[in-house]
């Protein structure tokens, strides 16, 4: 008995960090494309919003 803490409270808390860690990334990525995908979507300005058509112009 070198420590005090049981192998299988180890195993868990590195599987909570791992999972945390994880899911923090996969949320910065996804707010990352949200943003570059809006700043796109604003510069590019797609022909059917310049064409009033989304408006329901004819």
């Amino acid at each position: 008995m070198s420590s005090g803490n049981p192998p299988e409270e180890n195993l868990i808390s590195q599987a909570t960090r791992f999972t945390l860690v994880h899911a923090k990334e996969s949320m910065q990525f996804m707010c990352l494309l949200a943003v570059l995908s809006t700043y796109l979507f604003v510069i590019l300005k797609p022909s059917i919003i310049q064409n009033n058509k989304a408006l329901g112009d004819k």
